[in-house]
């Protein structure tokens, strides 16, 4: 039920050169690392109902994958976690209330 869920919640992967330059799209190694987070890891998050995975939207130098919460302090626990295991990407999370779902419909 998506009145369930009243935070929009962000994981932002960055994606860096060798050299530590912010690329505008990621490595092939990093892309694959991507897909397999989305297909494998996205669980975490959905496990419990804890959040609904929406998508992925790609901007210039960065991938943010976006979830709808019901709790934001669980959501932020696992997303330490995820962070933890890729730390290549310097994940960054963060959430905001979002009750409406307008977030959602702006999306491309």
């Amino acid at each position: 039920r998506h009145e369930d869920y009243l935070f929009i919640g962000y994981l932002t992967f960055q994606f860096q050169n060798e050299d530590g330059a912010a690329p505008l799209d990621p490595s092939p190694e990093e892309a694959a690392v991507l897909r397999y987070i989305e297909e494998a890891e996205i669980t975490d998050f959905e496990d419990d109902d804890l959040a609904v995975y929406v998508g992925a939207v790609q901007k210039d130098g960065s991938t943010d994958m976006l979830f709808y919460t019901r709790d934001v302090e669980e959501f932020f626990t696992r997303a330490a976690h995820l962070r933890d295991r890729f730390p290549r990407f310097n994940i960054a999370c963060e959430a905001s209330p979002d009750p409406n779902w307008e977030q959602f419909e702006d999306l491309p």
